[in-house]
C-alpha cells in the first residue's frame, strides 16, 4: 500500500474520532429528537383540544333520539286536541259589535310520531268557504309551545310562541304584518281546555284606541266516537299517525 493512501486512511480515522464531529453528530440527533416531540406534543394539545370542545358520548345519535323523544307537554296536546271536532265561530269586527257567527267542522290528528298535532278547519266566514291549516308543538330546545297557522283569506303565515298557564291553557303570542298598512302587529291568543272535553280558542285584537277586545272565539265539540283514550306519561301510541306509512308500502315522492 502506497504511503499516500496509508496517511488518507490515518486522517480519516482520526477526523471521524474527532470531538467536533461528535458533537456535530450530537446535535443532529438532538435537533431530529426536538422536532418528534414537538410535533407529539403538538398532536396532544389538539387532541385535547377537540376533546375539550367535543366531549365523548356513548353513542351521539342515541342522545339526540332521547332529547327530541315526545314528552308530557306533547301528550297534553295530544289528549286535548285529537279527533274530531265541531266548530261555532263567533267573530268581532269592533269592540261593542254584534258577533257574526257561523259553524264548521275541524279534524285534529297526530303528526310526526306525537310531536306535533296538526289542525285541518273547514267552515264558512261571512258567506265564504273558508279553510285553514294549523300545527302545534312543543320545541324541547326552546321549551316553550310553538304553532303555525295559514287559511284561504289570507297570504301570511302566522307563528306563535305559546306558554301554558297555570289553569293548563296555552296562551299564544305572535306578531305579523298587517296586509292593509303594512305595520307590523303583535297577536294574542289562547287555546283553553275546558273540563267537559270541549275546547275553546280565543284571539283577541286592538281597537282604534288601542284597548285589546276579542275578536275570534271558536268553540270546538268534540264527537263522541272519535274520543281517544290517551295512556301513559309519554307518547300516547293509541293515537294513529296519519302521515306514517306500514311497512313496505313506498313513500311518495
Amino acid at each position: 500500500m502506497h504511503l499516500r493512501s496509508l496517511l488518507s486512511i490515518a486522517a480519516l480515522t482520526c477526523l471521524a474520532a474527532s470531538p467536533v464531529l461528535a458533537q456535530t453528530e450530537t446535535a443532529l440527533d438532538k435537533m431530529k429528537k426536538d422536532s418528534t416531540k414537538a410535533i407529539g406534543d403538538l398532536k396532544g394539545a389538539k387532541d385535547a383540544a377537540m376533546k375539550a370542545a367535543q366531549p365523548e358520548a356513548a353513542n351521539p345519535m342515541e342522545d339526540w333520539r332521547k332529547f327530541n323523544q315526545p314528552g308530557k307537554e306533547h301528550l297534553t296536546l295530544q289528549k286535548n286536541m285529537v279527533g274530531e271536532w265541531n266548530a261555532t265561530s263567533k267573530f268581532w269586527m269592533a269592540p261593542n259589535t254584534e258577533a257574526m257567527s257561523s259553524s264548521g267542522t275541524a279534524r285534529f290528528s297526530s303528526a310526526m310520531g306525537g310531536r306535533f298535532v296538526m289542525q285541518e278547519h273547514s267552515g264558512e266566514i261571512m258567506g265564504e268557504k273558508f279553510k285553514g291549516l294549523g300545527f302545534f308543538g312543543y320545541n324541547n330546545g326552546a321549551k316553550t309551545f310553538e304553532s303555525f297557522w295559514i287559511d284561504n283569506e289570507s297570504t301570511l303565515m302566522l307563528t306563535s310562541s305559546g306558554t301554558q298557564q297555570a289553569d293548563g291553557s296555552i296562551e299564544w303570542k305572535g306578531s305579523y304584518t298587517d296586509p292593509m298598512s303594512g305595520a307590523i302587529r303583535t297577536s294574542r291568543s289562547v287555546t283553553r281546555f275546558q273540563a267537559d272535553g270541549s275546547m275553546v280558542y280565543e284571539m283577541y285584537d286592538n281597537g282604534t284606541d288601542g284597548t285589546e277586545f276579542k275578536s275570534l272565539e271558536i268553540t270546538y265539540t268534540r264527537n263522541a266516537d272519535t274520543k281517544v283514550d290517551v295512556k301513559g306519561d309519554a307518547t300516547p301510541t293509541t293515537v294513529a299517525d296519519p302521515h306514517a306509512h306500514p311497512a313496505g308500502d313506498k313513500q311518495p315522492h
